[in-house]
């Protein structure tokens, strides 16, 4: 599928399934062991409290879901959080995770949120860098057989 028409909408409660299934398919393209992306699977799995507690917008086209970020944000802190942002393999690097950054980023700024933190798969830090996101440490993030593992945090500042 070619990105090149894609449309950015919000997303619906009743996305949640394929909004799932979506999420486990675009975390798996980092290589991850089966058994790790089970173990991740709530994580990954968007329900009717994702849809309350966040800002959702699916990037899609001809009726295909083909990416998605959820944007939370805190009432009175001026900070948002990207919770989540997959985008399916099929169109990964072809402009919709880009298009998905830029829509969170309308919608923080219409909610007066300044900047967003991002826990990021270390594999996507170099992309969210590249969108001016700046490296501001590390989470601990264990996972079975790797107790040491870490995730990059990032900032990105909300421009006026």
């Amino acid at each position: 599928m070619a990105a090149s028409s894609f449309t950015i909408r919000p997303g619906y409660p009743s996305d949640a399934g394929v909004l799932s299934d979506l999420a486990v398919r675009a975390k798996a393209t980092w290589g991850y062991p089966s058994d790790w992306l089970e173990e991740w699977a709530p994580q990954l799995r968007f329900t009717e409290a994702t849809f309350r507690r966040c800002a959702v917008f699916v990037a899609e086209e001809g009726g295909r879901i083909s990416g998605v970020v959820a944007l939370a944000s805190g009432p009175s802190t001026g900070a948002g959080e990207i919770e989540h942002l997959w985008v399916d393999p099929d169109v990964q690097n072809q402009g919709v995770g880009r298009a998905l950054v830029a829509a969170c980023l309308a919608a923080a700024r219409e909610a007066g949120v300044t900047w967003i933190r991002i826990e990021s798969d270390p594999g996507a830090r170099p992309f969210y860098e590249r969108l001016g996101a700046v490296y501001e440490g590390e989470v601990p993030a264990p996972i079975r057989d790797r107790r040491d593992r870490t995730l990059p945090v990032l900032r990105l500042e909300v421009a006026e």
